[in-house]
């Protein structure tokens, strides 16, 4: 899927793809081509939800903030793309 227009949103500080890829939902081995925006959002969630998981502490501020920007990339992705986000994020 090339979505051109897909901006950075001003709250996401992660890597801004311009390529974007196939991926596969670990769960249900379902592929979904993805934007390079996508992707970037894509790759943020996974990461935060393994560093919030990992977390020792969580009630640490910066695990708070990392799931405010989490869920903000789970709205953005959903509204962006409702189909990848059906097949890549319902388990979450």
């Amino acid at each position: 899927m090339s979505k051109s227009n897909q901006e950075k949103p001003k709250w996401f500080k992660g890597l801004w793809y311009e390529e974007g890829d196939t991926v596969t939902n670990s769960y249900t081995s379902e592929k979904v081509e993805l934007s390079g925006p996508e992707l970037s959002i894509y790759d943020f969630i996974l990461g935060a939800e393994w560093t919030i998981q990992i977390s020792p502490n969580q009630d640490d501020p910066l695990v708070d903030e990392l799931k405010k920007v989490m869920k903000k990339s789970l709205d953005w992705f959903r509204e962006e793309n409702p189909s990848a986000h059906k097949t890549l994020f319902d388990n979450i």
